[in-house]
């Protein structure tokens, strides 16, 4: 049996998410640390690479469906990680001292 896997960007999906979070291209930048330009080049190669887009351009930027659920299966990963941390050391893995969780209130 083949399997086939999936080699995820998770700084691309970052980015992604950093712009989900902050609404734009400037503010997403500011919580990474780098340049509007920098990031914009990021997203627009990963998107490249999906054969997908991402993000709607707009004030604020909205993601498509897969930048959604890639943003989704980002957060997942930084709570796997976190409960991850204290097994191999906090700095096996970088974790934070905190960790940011996103409700959604109907």
């Amino acid at each position: 049996m083949k399997h086939s896997f999936i080699v995820l960007d998770y700084a691309s999906i970052a980015a992604v998410a950093a712009i989900v979070r902050e609404g734009s291209f400037e503010r997403g930048a500011a919580l990474l640390g780098i340049t509007p330009s920098a990031l914009s080049q990021r997203v627009r190669g990963f998107e490249e690479r999906l054969g997908a887009i991402l993000l709607v351009r707009g004030q604020p930027c909205e993601p498509t469906e897969l930048g959604r659920t890639l943003c989704a299966h980002l957060d997942r990963v930084s709570l796997l990680e976190h409960d991850l941390a204290p097994s191999l050391g906090s700095s096996a893995i970088g974790a934070k001292a905190s960790i940011t969780l996103r409700l959604a209130v109907k």
